[in-house]
């Protein structure tokens, strides 16, 4: 029988050590983790702490374009910022959170594409809307992400990080809506 497995981070408060100075900064710096080492066996510091999915994701993994899940909800990540990220999900919801927040999903970029807001001749393009553009004889799955100066920027959703800036008349040519 497996036990189910959860992970926690740890944000520890300072730890004070007073040790040998050492001939070299790095044999003063093993003095300090043996010292630690031992200090933590004894007393442990006060901590703050995060319980995380096992499975979630963290800023060193995340990509814009990559498809994920929250609370039961898929979504296309559609912005990186320093500590968090932004996810469109069905309705042209976005959903703002660290990336632990989230986990990746299983399902296909196809089934996670939300479509643009398209009313008669309407000519206009927003974050999180999905579509599909021709690049070098190929249809390429799209998602709109962070409007940079007066481009769009549109990620890939088939090769992860990659990404093509139009500006919105080229977007108005080569876009093509999903439905």
């Amino acid at each position: 029988m497996s036990k189910e497995m959860q992970k926690v981070i740890l944000y520890l408060d300072p730890i004070e050590v007073i040790v040998e100075k050492g001939e070299t900064v790095e044999e003063l710096l093993e003095n300090a983790k043996k010292a630690t080492k031992e200090q933590l066996k004894e007393k442990f510091p006060r901590f703050q702490y995060s319980l995380v999915e096992l499975n979630a994701l963290s800023m060193e993994k995340v990509k814009p374009g990559m498809v994920v899940e929250v609370d039961g909800e898929v979504g296309i990540i559609t912005v990186l910022n320093r500590k968090n990220i932004k996810v469109i999900i069905s309705g042209n919801r976005v959903i703002n959170g660290a990336p632990e927040a989230f986990k990746l999903s299983n399902k296909s970029y196809k089934e996670a594409m939300v479509p643009r807001r398209v009313m008669e001749n309407m000519e206009e393009y927003y974050e999180g809307d999905c579509g599909y553009i021709l690049h070098q004889g190929e249809e390429v799955p799209v998602v709109n992400g962070k409007k940079v100066g007066n481009k769009y920027r549109l990620w890939s959703l088939k090769d992860l990080g990659y990404y093509f800036d139009f500006t919105k008349e080229q977007l108005i040519k080569r876009f093509r809506d999903i439905n």
